[in-house]
């Protein structure tokens, strides 16, 4: 019973439960209490006199009085102005002057007494009541010197040397109990910050691992759906390729619409993934604005198209031609912006505008907006846009219960560029959605009027321009059907194709064949396309050394360009996989010698070319396909087009003699650095961009004497020269 009640108490006053400052007046006035108690019974048993029992006695019940009454709710700030008031400023200068004045050991009590105000009291207690304390013990001490008859001196020596040892041990021990219960408390409390910090450490690994089982799954559920889609879009192309019935031509061409919707928005839900978790890499290059903008219109001229909506693109003319900054991410900004206007549009006319607001130190300032011709929004709906990701509103005059990945995705992406999303609409008539964005000025030549232009093919694809017998090609890929897929496209090239279904299957075949091209799935079971890469440049019985190795990817692996080039891929292949993107691969990576270029003037193919909306155009947007832009050409022509088609036409001409040219003068840099000098200034007259970059590149190598990097280049330029001609010679065909 007697230990219940110890532990009631101890559990009652001195509990690490209660607030830190209880704690303290607590132990400090319970320890002040029992020393005193004890200095009681001293002073009581070695015969002091009866003033200072008396006065230890009302001292020691004070106490205990002030320790009860300060466990009262509320009471504990007043009682311990009270106690130290009373303590210093009465009962220690009366026992002074009781008990020896300067002699006894009084000056330590008076030294416990500060200490006690201190630790117990606030600042603003502190600051009013601790100088107050000092004032009173200064003048006891001076009041004792100058009128020594005030102090009552001991009778013996021995009560002096006794009062003054008991004062210190007493105090001491009391001081003593407080330092063992501060360390007490920083002992508790360094332990109870390292509980949390432990448990706060697993929980971020917890979150973290929750985070990457999220992206593996969101990678996971992406390849699994791409590997279906891609080979849904990869029949279809055969489809369109071998059909010669345009009604299932139309049907064809749908489908692959809408399974270009479905990977668009797979595309967004792992871009929001991405952005939400931090991994989204924002990349700034340079890039032409025609061609970024002609790529938007591509995108979504179907569905404007589908929906009987008219798309408007004002363009400012001032704006420069090339620009340096994140063009992925601007694109799918604005891609997404007309997105969402055309899904809440139901008649009458998208608007893509695009203003210089300022343009100085290399940098370009525009506003771009897209404004729609819907029913409009309320400000409440307006200011819910910017509030939640998920929003439940009136709109277009029908419920929508949607996600508004679009607007997020937007939203998340302006800010990783720096910008943010305004939004302003007029029920009724319309919303405006627009952004203000800066980019860097590579070339500030003016785009001049931007008219954006569409072709189409009667069997809705593009004619194979090449066939390469010769070449073998390896596909590695754990998925049987991505394998049917890849071999359908590549036999309209006639290429003999291998395929394996594991990195294992890869590693053994190599061993007795030698290809040309070897197309490596990224994410595989048991053992990936890194791994497998690596183990092939290890292996010594490796017949396909020299092979270049191209990686097949979903998009969803979040590994950069750098990265692949890094592990030793030379290019990669986003899936779905197209027809027009496999013979891109094969142009740009297979030798010369083995590519049989086809007279395309033989096939039954026609060309239907139309312009945005209604009435027909002549086929430039046909020398695109080839890396000719028109509208890049047409600026150095102040728009006349005569003059521009023979430039052209003497261009074209002019191919072959100045690709062999250039071979003669490898072995002499400057002789080739002049030369190529005007090869790049004749593609960028007339907008062959890609074609620039490689003669600029090959110029820049001259000058720096590079005749190996020359040598081994000179392949890839005289392609692509090749394509150009071909595109070009194609174009007047058509006319």
């Amino acid at each position: 019973m007697k230990k219940l009640k110890e532990s009631g108490f101890k559990q009652k006053y001195f509990s690490h439960k209660l607030p830190m400052r209880q704690q303290l007046f607590n132990i400090i006035t319970f320890s002040g209490s029992v020393v005193s108690f004890v200095a009681l019974c001293i002073s009581f048993f070695v015969q002091l006199n009866v003033v200072t029992i008396v006065e230890q006695l009302i001292a020691t019940i004070f106490c205990i009085v002030c320790f009860f009454v300060g466990n009262i709710q509320n009471c504990n700030e007043m009682v311990t102005v009270v106690l130290c008031l009373t303590v210093s400023c009465i009962f220690f200068p009366a026992i002074y002057f009781a008990s020896g004045g300067i002699t006894g050991g009084m000056l330590i009590w008076f030294l416990f007494g500060l200490v006690y105000e201190f630790m117990l009291l606030n600042r603003r207690q502190f600051i009013i009541i601790f100088p107050i304390s000092c004032l009173v013990i200064l003048s006891t001490i001076v009041i004792s010197y100058y009128n020594p008859q005030y102090v009552k001196h001991f009778d013996t020596q021995l009560s002096m040397y006794t009062d003054n040892v008991q004062s210190l041990f007493l105090v001491a021990i009391a001081l003593g109990l407080l330092l063992q219960f501060q360390f007490g408390v920083y002992i508790r409390e360094q332990k109870e910050l390292e509980k949390r910090s432990k448990e706060l450490e697993e929980a971020i690994a917890e979150i973290r691992k929750v985070e990457r089982d999220r992206q593996k799954f969101l990678a996971d559920v992406s390849n699994e759906i791409r590997s279906p889609l891609n080979v849904m879009l990869g029949m279809n192309e055969m489809v369109r390729r071998e059909s010669k019935n345009q009604t299932i031509i139309d049907y064809s061409t749908r489908v692959n619409t809408s399974g270009n919707m479905v990977l668009s928005l797979l595309n967004d839900i792992i871009d929001f993934n991405k952005i939400e978790s931090k991994t989204y890499d924002s990349i700034p290059e340079s890039y032409y604005l025609v061609d970024m903008l002609n790529s938007i219109y591509e995108v979504v001229i179907d569905r404007t198209d589908q929906k009987g909506l008219e798309l408007i693109m004002d363009i400012d003319e001032n704006l420069p031609e090339q620009l340096f900054g994140d063009e992925v991410s601007v694109r799918k900004i604005i891609i997404n912006l007309i997105t969402s206007a055309i899904r809440y549009t139901e008649s009458g006319k998208i608007f893509l505008k695009i203003r210089q607001e300022a343009q100085g130190d290399n940098l370009c300032a525009m506003e771009i907006s897209i404004r729609d011709t819907g029913t409009g929004m309320t400000q409440e709906e307006v200011d819910e846009l910017y509030e939640i990701v998920q929003k439940s509103s009136i709109y277009g005059g029908h419920m929508i219960d949607q996600t508004g990945l679009e607007l997020d995705i937007s939203q998340s992406l302006l800010k990783l560029l720096g910008s943010n999303m305004e939004i302003s609409s007029v029920y009724g008539e319309g919303s405006v959605f627009s952004f203000h964005l800066e980019q860097k000025i590579i070339d500030s030549t003016p785009i001049g009027q931007f008219e954006p232009e569409e072709i189409a093919y009667d069997s809705g694809v593009e004619e194979i321009t090449f066939r390469a017998p010769g070449a073998r090609v390896l596909v590695v890929d754990d998925n049987t059907l991505n394998h049917d897929v890849l071999k359908l496209l590549l036999q309209n090239f006639r290429v003999k194709v291998t395929t394996v279904s594991s990195g294992e299957g890869c590693l053994e075949i190599v061993k007795g064949h030698k290809y040309h091209i070897i197309f490596m799935d990224c994410v595989m079971r048991d053992m990936d396309g890194f791994e497998t890469l690596q183990r092939l440049k290890l292996q010594a019985e490796n017949l396909s050394q020299d092979a270049k190795i191209i990686a097949m990817t979903t998009g969803t692996e979040n590994k950069q360009d750098e990265e692949l080039f890094a592990a030793g891929f030379c290019d990669k292949l986003e899936k779905p996989i197209s027809g027009h993107d496999l013979e891109r691969m094969l142009r740009k990576h297979l030798s010369k010698q083995l590519i049989k270029e086809r007279d395309l003037s033989k096939t039954e193919q026609k060309f239907s070319v139309r312009k945005k909306g209604s009435g027909w155009i002549t086929p430039e947007r046909l020398l695109q396909d080839y890396h000719v832009n028109v509208n890049h050409g047409m600026i150095y022509f102040a728009g006349m087009r005569t003059q521009y088609y023979e430039i052209l036409q003497e261009v074209a001409n002019s191919i072959p003699s100045q690709i062999e040219q250039l071979r003669t003068l490898v072995a002499s840099p400057d002789d080739y650095a002049v030369h190529i000098h005007g090869i790049k200034a004749n593609a960028k007259t007339i907008g062959a961009n890609f074609l620039y970059l490689i003669t600029k590149e090959h110029e820049q190598k001259a000058n720096e004497g590079d005749t190996e990097y020359l040598k081994t280049h000179i392949d890839e330029l005289e392609s692509e020269a090749n394509y150009v001609r071909k595109g070009i010679l194609k174009f007047f065909e058509s006319r």
